[in-house]
């Protein structure tokens, strides 16, 4: 099969088994499949909101130190590929297919369900170990105590933060969420938490555990604060030099209050950011981000959200900042600019636009910031970035797919 064949097939899983939380069927699997995450040391990272970002600083300031780093994340933006990479090189298209090839093929002589997160999970770490990486690091899909990931022995676990999201899931109140991400602490393994994590829940576990716990508890300006504070805390305990672990903190991922330049623009706005916050924390946090960057500059905000969010309370914060508001939907998940509509219709009176592409947002909205120089802002949701980063001429590999999973 081909790349992209394999890649629809792996989707397709989604469709027919959608989340399945549990760990017995990616054990089993990969123990069938040689047991790949113990040929490498595992960082292993969960938390509501950070935990890429922390993530891809951790990678960086390991390889900046000399180590061959393995760097596991989702979702991806525009190519599947982005979520597994060695040393910041994504893994290949043949590579995908070979391991993959063999995945399917095991799983079906096994006769092991396996879902599109299990699956890509066992990819990466076959991946790791066939490129021989000293450390991987790993962040979780969802939750942490039964997410896939959890299969692996980490040298140091990382918990960012804690807030509200994946409700349906993981639990209504912080308290039951925090349990859930707490479930990657391993006994007598270190545990580093952020000052968001609430530390009455932690603490137990950690002792029970015998887990040392590591903490980064001051207050910061922003999120972006704090995840170096974490990234520079993990790269401290793996004992990397001060000037490694400040030139991987320098490290980011796309989407996460990116800066698009505009000055191919003309009329150009004051700024374009490209952030995917997604839930009421990630959304007042990026707000307040802006209103520390740009004090004075009205806001025009494109945004797009998905079915299980807590849509109310974002676009609430939205509301109360923007100059104008942009719908969007894009994907299978995405909740319809209509429903968007009456949401915001039921709490505020500013007349939001709907387009029928995320292009057309971003072009209407970038003509408003450029009459008064102001900031357009795209966030919400991952599965618009992709169409937002091509319409703002953003070249990168990009499958021929539809973001489905």
């Amino acid at each position: 099969m081909t790349y992209t064949a394999l890649i629809q097939e792996l989707y397709s899983r989604t469709q027919s088994l959608g989340i399945k939380l549990g760990l017995t069927n990616c054990s089993r699997l990969h123990e069938l499949f040689g047991s790949p995450a113990s040929c490498f040391k595992s960082i292993h990272i969960a938390g509501t909101n950070g935990k890429g970002s922390v993530t891809v600083k951790t990678a960086a300031g390991l390889q900046a130190a000399g180590y061959r780093v393995g760097r596991y994340t989702s979702p991806h933006i525009s190519t599947f590929r982005e979520r597994i990479s060695v040393n910041g090189e994504m893994i290949s298209e043949e590579e995908v297919v070979q391991i993959l090839t063999d995945l399917f093929a095991l799983t079906k002589q096994a006769a092991i369900p396996a879902t599109f997160f299990e699956l890509t999970t066992l990819l990466a770490l076959r991946f790791f170990a066939d490129r021989n990486v000293d450390y991987a690091v790993i962040e979780t899909g969802l939750g942490g105590r039964l997410d896939a990931t959890n299969i692996v022995q980490p040298v140091i676990s990382v918990i960012t933060s804690i807030s509200f999201d994946h409700t349906d899931i993981l639990g209504k109140t912080l308290p039951e969420i925090t349990k859930e991400k707490a479930g990657i602490i391993k006994a007598n393994i270190p545990v580093l938490i952020g000052p968001s994590v609430p530390i009455e829940v932690i603490k137990p576990i950690a002792q029970d555990l015998k887990s040392p716990l590591i903490l980064v508890s001051e207050t910061f300006m922003n999120s972006e604060q704090e995840n170096r504070a974490l990234a520079h805390k993990t790269l401290e305990f793996l004992q990397v030099a001060p000037m490694h672990i400040q030139e991987g903190l320098q490290a980011y991922l796309p989407c996460r209050y990116e800066k698009i330049d505009t000055k191919p623009m003309n009329p150009s706005p004051k700024a374009v950011l490209l952030d995917a916050a997604h839930n009421p924390a990630g959304i007042k946090a990026l707000l307040e981000r802006i209103q520390t960057d740009y004090p004075v500059a009205p806001l025009h905000i494109v945004c797009g959200f998905s079915k299980n969010k807590d849509v109310r309370t974002c676009l609430q914060l939205l509301s109360d900042h923007s100059k104008s508001l942009h719908f969007v939907a894009s994907g299978i998940r995405a909740i319809s600019t209509a429903e968007l509509h009456a949401i915001l219709a039921d709490f505020c009176e500013l007349e939001a636009s709907s387009e029928i592409t995320v292009a057309q947002a971003i072009s209407k909205a970038v003509h408003l910031a450029a009459l008064d120089q102001g900031v357009v802002v795209v966030c919400g949701t991952f599965y618009i970035m992709r169409e937002a980063r091509k319409a703002l001429g953003i070249a990168e590999p990009s499958d021929p797919l539809v973001l489905s999973d």
